[in-house]
């Protein structure tokens, strides 16, 4: 019969209640960490998604200042007296009769009428609750081009600053500007 060291046997016990708590408070500060790692992960796709639907609604009045014309011969700034831009969105006059101008000052949201925001063709585009796109146009001048004056707005000049606004939920989200030539 052989003989059992006990010196050898109390290596066999298992963990002991130091080791145990110690890798308890190791795996948990863990834990916390990716917990934090995923909540800032999903911020930043909300962030992401929120910056490409934004892009994606300037795109659109982009695409639309590419369809109108630049501004009529015999037109005036703006919408015509008497008339708002949603009226003439309804009765379908926009197609035939609209220069870029008529998008001055104009916002497309969820509260307007008809309900925005709009693409490319002035429809509206459903499901964008909280979105609004707001247009400014302004008559440049080719001097103006490397800097952020707008010249009065003037039919004569040649050359207009398109600039788009998108918000969502009352804070803004995207912003940019480009030049339109007649």
């Amino acid at each position: 019969m052989r003989w059992r060291n006990r010196t050898n046997s109390s290596h066999c016990r298992g963990f002991t209640l130091v080791e145990a708590a110690l890798t308890t408070v190791i795996v948990g500060l863990g834990t916390v960490a990716m917990m934090g790692l995923l909540t800032s992960g999903t911020n930043s796709n909300q962030q992401a998604a929120n910056l490409t639907t934004a892009v994606n609604l300037a795109n659109n009045i982009h695409e639309l200042c590419d369809r109108l014309p630049f501004i009529k011969p015999a037109g005036t700034w703006g919408v015509p007296v008497g008339n708002t831009l949603s009226q003439l969105i309804a009765n379908g006059t926009l197609n035939n009769n609209a220069d870029i101008t008529w998008l001055d000052g104009q916002t497309f949201n969820a509260t307007s009428s008809p309900a925005g925001p709009i693409d490319g063709t002035f429809n509206n585009i459903s499901g964008m609750l909280g979105w609004s796109q707001t247009v400014s146009v302004k008559s440049a001048n080719y001097a103006d081009i490397t800097t952020n004056t707008a010249t009065p707005n003037a039919l004569t000049q040649g050359l207009t600053r398109v600039t788009v606004t998108i918000d969502y939920n009352g804070n803004q989200v995207f912003q940019t500007t480009w030049l339109v030539a007649k």
